[in-house]
């Protein structure tokens, strides 16, 4: 009896046909799942951003109306900053609280570090939450204002200053001017301590 060989491949073609079809269509879809996955966490990272910068923004503003109320009057603002608004597709809101009575230290940073002051210190927090509620972001500050006692000084001048001795001159402790500084002499001048302008020394 002689064995029979089958040599119709055809069906076996159509079968692996079929199953390169189906690999294709799971990896098509497995690329699909992925894109919408990357789209979404795109969409939030951008969501988030702006929930942070509407936070963000509004810490600035408390900062400033703090720092204004000092400008203007040198006194604690009777009230303290807070509100909300929308802004970027968010809502934000704001609110300080005030950290209780001002305290006297010795200032270790700044241009005038060293020198002794009445410090009142509050904090500032903030909220910023996307329309859609999907993106929420939480800030907070901590804002100090410092009093310092003028007698700390050996010359503290509100506008332009102009020192220009004829004799020899020594100055012993800070020198200070709210706008630009002119410093001659025609003999010498010495100066002790930091000497700082808001404006240009010259």
């Amino acid at each position: 009896m002689k064995n029979r060989t089958l040599k119709n491949n055809k069906g076996f073609a159509a079968l692996i046909a079929m199953v390169l079809v189906g690999m294709l269509t799971l990896i098509g879809l497995a690329s699909l799942a992925t894109t919408d996955d990357e789209i979404s966490i795109t969409g939030n990272e951008v969501r988030e951003i702006r929930a942070f910068n509407a936070a963000e923004a509004l810490l600035d503003k408390a900062a400033a109306e703090l720092h204004a109320s000092y400008d203007l009057t040198g006194t604690v603002p009777s009230l303290l900053p807070s509100g909300t608004s929308e802004m970027n597709d968010c809502i934000a809101a704001y609110n300080t609280t005030d950290d209780g009575p001002a305290i006297q230290k010795v200032l270790s940073s700044g241009t005038l570090a060293g020198l002794h002051a009445l410090v009142k210190s509050y904090t500032i927090n903030s909220i910023g939450v996307n329309n859609e509620a999907l993106g929420k972001v939480e800030l907070s500050q901590h804002f100090e204002a410092a009093l310092v006692p003028l007698f700390q000084f050996a010359v503290f001048y509100d506008n332009d200053l102009e020192i220009a001795p004829g004799p020899t001159m020594s100055l012993i402790g800070r020198v200070h001017s709210n706008g630009n500084m002119w410093l001659q002499s025609n003999n010498s001048l010495k100066i002790d301590s930091y000497v700082t302008a808001a404006g240009n020394i010259f």
